[in-house]
């Protein structure tokens, strides 16, 4: 029997998206939601999970539609993830990807402007000047 521990939903995640099972992967994540919902990781892992093996999935099959609805899966998830944990800056580096997919560079730079804004001064402050230098020289 698995443990539904969030530490042990999330490595059953992660070893589901070593396996490339998309589906199992995000399975746990979700699962992680619905018995911690004011835990930031399962929002956070279900949103990258979205953005990378689903989407992929979606981009290989030639999917626009199902594309469309996991990369915006993934920014409702960062979007919550970011609500309990503000600050938190690995799930506002996904975001601005998934964001700049979607939406564009400068809509991905106002992610990014914003958080310098709010949390510079934190741990995550010169990661975040970095990668905003480095979207707004089209990198």
């Amino acid at each position: 029997v698995e443990s539904t521990r969030l530490e042990a939903l999330i490595f059953q995640g992660n070893t589901r998206w070593g396996a490339g099972d998309a589906e199992g992967c995000c399975s746990k994540y979700n699962l992680a939601m619905e018995l911690y919902p004011d835990e930031r990781e399962g929002y956070l892992y279900h949103g990258l999970c979205q953005q990378y093996l689903v989407a992929q999935d979606a981009r290989d099959a030639g999917d626009d539609d199902a594309l469309q609805a996991a990369l915006e899966g993934a920014i409702e998830n960062y979007e919550t993830a970011a609500s309990l944990s503000p600050g938190f800056f690995p799930i506002y580096f996904d975001w601005a990807h998934v964001v700049r997919e979607l939406e564009g560079t400068e809509a991905a730079v106002q992610i990014l402007s914003s958080y310098v804004r709010a949390y510079g001064d934190g741990p995550g402050g010169d990661a975040a000047r970095r990668q905003l230098a480095q979207m707004r020289s089209g990198g």
